[in-house]
C-alpha cells in the first residue's frame, strides 16, 4: 500500500527531527513549524488510507469503486485525526519546557 509507504517514510522523518542533535540544529520556533507539518501530513495520510473517503474525494460513488469491505469506518477515520489534532496540542506546552531547558 503506497500510503502505508509514505506515512512510514513521514514517521521515520519525523522522529529524525526529533532527536536531539537535529533539533537543537533546527531551534524551537523551526520545530514546532515541523511538528505542525508532520501533523498535518499525518491528518491527510489517514484520509488518503481510506478508500471510501478517497472515492468521495473524486466525486466518485463509493458503492461502486469500494468493492472490499474497509476496516476503517469514517467515524474511526475523524477519531484519528481528532486524536493526532489533541495530541499535537496537548503536547505543545510540554515540548516548549522541554525545549526551553536544553
Amino acid at each position: 500500500n503506497a500510503v502505508a509507504i509514505v506515512g512510514s517514510f513521514v514517521c521515520l522523518v519525523g522522529v529524525a527531527c526529533t532527536c536531539s542533535p537535529v533539533r537543537s540544529l533546527l531551534g524551537p520556533r523551526s520545530f514546532e513549524h515541523v511538528v505542525a507539518a508532520f501533523s498535518t501530513l499525518g491528518c491527510v495520510l489517514l484520509i488518503l488510507a481510506n478508500p471510501w473517503l478517497l472515492a468521495k474525494i473524486f466525486n466518485e460513488d463509493p458503492t461502486a469503486v469500494v468493492t472490499k469491505v474497509t476496516t476503517t469506518t469514517i467515524l474511526e477515520t475523524a477519531l484519528c485525526i481528532d486524536v493526532v489534532t489533541t495530541g499535537a496540542h496537548m503536547l505543545f506546552p510540554v515540548r516548549w519546557v522541554v525545549l526551553s531547558h536544553q
